[in-house]
């Protein structure tokens, strides 16, 4: 390469670097959630003027629908608890066994309960 093409090359990539531009600013990832754009603001009163609920209630068509969600109906009379019938043994080592007997399914299901800890322990006299 000769002289003359080298200060060319150097002349190109000089001004391709100072007339480039500002560097672009790095991008700041957005949320939906983020700003406040889509946030309830709160209700300022002005003398004289309606109070907040009635003003709400007024720009809300759904506040004034009570078949969305029916009530739960609290109280009445109490429901019967059926107790299913139990057999109870006493083995010779003292551990008691309950037995519930079901004969809607072949299934057979065990749980063992054993009194341990300090709520369990005699008390000195």
């Amino acid at each position: 390469m000769t002289m003359r093409t080298l200060s060319v090359l150097l002349l190109i990539t000089v001004c391709g670097a100072a007339c480039g531009g500002a560097p672009a600013q790095p991008q700041i990832p957005m949320l939906p959630g983020d700003g406040d754009a889509h946030v309830a603001k709160p209700v300022t009163v002005k003398p004289g003027a309606a109070a907040p609920a009635a003003a709400a209630a007024a720009s809300d068509p759904w506040s004034a629908r009570q078949d969305l969600i029916p009530m739960p109906t609290v109280g009445g009379p109490p429901v019967p608890l059926a107790v299913p019938n139990f057999d109870e043994l006493k083995l010779a080592n003292g551990l008691t066994v309950y037995v519930v007997k079901n004969d809607r399914l072949p299934v057979m299901s065990m749980q063992l309960a054993v009194k341990a800890g300090r709520i369990a322990a005699s008390l000195p006299v």
